[in-house]
């Protein structure tokens, strides 16, 4: 490397040009410079995660995960499988190996869990989608001097108007609430009908309940039977 400091120092007019051409190459380059807080990686996993409301984990592992993992033994291009079963929620993840496409593991993962049958009656429709890492591009703040109730409006239609940008793939409500109703009942009415706080509750959840009874075939199509009970307004309470 000697004899190339010695061209630079015995050519300094060369070196100050290709310290320029360096420089206006950057500045060329600026523009075309990705800026990102963590590097995209493509998708490496799958994920399988089925619903199954009121359901307790031991339920789910037996009546759910079990048979996805079943199902998923065997299958070309998996690297591992894991899975956690929790209170109405069954999550298997599937890793492919180097060199498998995610795209055509999907297509197969798919096909092999919407071919399972014996699933629980209450269990919803399996859901299979790519696990991936995603960016987050900026936080978005709703504050102000005002009822929360206002706020959480005001939230939600940015929400909605975020939701239809097309550059963006994804939004999530941090701040977002459930709404409660608050039931305050009065002691003295519920000594006339001979009613404890057990029983209040009890009558309650009897009509408050979702009922899903099966599907009707007919020459249109199936048809959904299911009813629905619930008492979420003060005068459905009453009554």
């Amino acid at each position: 490397m000697k004899w190339l400091t010695r061209w630079f120092l015995d050519n300094p007019v060369a070196a100050n040009l290709l310290m320029v051409m360096i420089l206006v190459s950057g500045l060329l380059s600026l523009n075309t410079l990705r800026v990102e807080s963590f590097p995209q990686l493509p998708p490496s996993q799958l994920l399988v995660t089925v619903l199954y409301p009121g359901g307790i984990a031991q339920q789910v592992d037996q009546g759910i995960t079990q048979r996805i993992e079943d199902a998923l033994s065997g299958v070309a291009g998996i690297d591992r499988i894991t899975s956690e079963s929790q209170r109405g929620l069954s999550a298997v993840r599937v890793r492919k190996t180097t060199g498998t496409d995610i795209d055509r593991l999907l297509d197969e993962v798919r096909n092999r869990v919407n071919n399972i049958s014996g699933f629980p009656a209450q269990a919803e429709q399996p859901q299979v989608y790519r696990d991936e890492f995603t960016n987050l591009a900026s936080f978005v703040m709703v504050s102000g001097d005002w009822d929360e109730s206002v706020l959480q409006q005001a939230a939600s239609r940015v929400e909605q108007a975020l939701k239809k940008h097309p550059d963006i793939s994804k939004v999530t409500n941090s701040g977002k609430r459930t709404p409660q109703l608050i039931i305050e009942p009065e002691a003295d009415e519920l000594k006339r009908y001979q009613l404890g706080m057990g029983d209040l509750v009890a009558h309650i959840q009897q009509w408050s309940l979702e009922y899903r009874t099966g599907e009707l075939k007919t020459a249109q199509g199936q048809l959904i039977l299911r009813g629905d009970g619930y008492a979420d307004t003060l005068s459905a309470l009453r009554d």
